[in-house]
C-alpha cells in the first residue's frame, strides 16, 4: 500500500485549490502523519476514509462520499459488517449531529478506526463553536464509553496552541461489543 507523503500532500493541495492551500496542508500534515503511522501499525489493507477533501492517506482508500457532517449521521451506512480493515475520519467527528451513532457504524464496518479532532480549543484558537471544548472524556462519550487503544496530541507547526488529538480504536472481529 502506498501512503501519502508530505510532499505529495503539498503538491496535491496546490493543485486542488478550494479548501486546500499550501499553508493549510502544512498545518495539517502533523496529524495526518500520525494517522498514517497508526494506519501502518494496524496492517490495514482495506481502508475507508471520510472527509478527505480530495486527499486520501493511501492510494487505495475507499472514499466515503458526500459531506461527512450530513451523510455520516445517516445510519446505517451502506457497507457490510467488517468490510474495511480501518475507517479513518480526520477533523470530521466534531461536525456530526449524531457522533455516537456514527461511531457505532464505524465499529460495525471496520476492525480499526482512526479519528482526529481539535483538542481543547477555546475562543482564542477558533471562532467555530463545534471545534471548542473537545476533551478525551467527550470523545469517549461519542464512542459510547469505548476508550481508544492509543491517542496522541499533535500541535500545528506554527501555532502550538492549536492541538489535535489522534485516536485509534480496535474493534476486532465483533465490531459492536464493548
Amino acid at each position: 500500500m502506498k501512503y501519502l507523503t508530505e510532499q505529495e500532500l503539498l503538491d496535491r493541495a496546490a493543485g486542488l485549490g478550494g479548501y486546500w492551500t499550501r499553508a493549510k496542508a502544512r498545518a495539517r500534515w502533523p496529524y495526518m502523519q500520525r494517522a498514517i503511522e497508526l494506519l501502518k501499525e494496524t496492517g490495514a489493507s482495506k481502508v475507508a476514509e471520510a472527509g478527505t477533501e480530495g486527499i486520501t492517506l493511501t492510494s487505495s482508500s475507499t472514499v466515503i462520499p458526500g459531506k461527512p457532517e450530513l451523510d455520516l449521521d445517516r445510519v446505517p451506512w451502506p457497507y457490510r459488517d467488517k468490510q474495511f480493515d480501518c475507517f479513518v475520519a480526520l477533523q470530521v467527528w466534531e461536525h456530526l449531529r449524531r457522533p455516537r451513532d456514527a461511531f457505532r457504524e464505524a465499529a460495525r464496518i471496520s476492525r480499526w478506526a482512526i479519528l482526529s479532532t481539535p483538542f481543547e480549543w477555546g475562543p482564542r484558537e477558533t471562532a467555530r463553536k463545534n471545534h471548542r471544548g473537545i476533551s478525551l472524556s467527550r470523545i469517549n462519550r461519542w464512542a459510547g464509553g469505548r476508550k481508544p487503544r492509543t491517542w496522541r496530541l499533535v500541535a500545528e507547526p506554527d501555532r502550538p496552541e492549536k492541538r489535535r488529538i489522534v485516536c485509534l480504536w480496535h474493534f476486532g472481529e465483533g465490531g459492536n461489543k464493548r
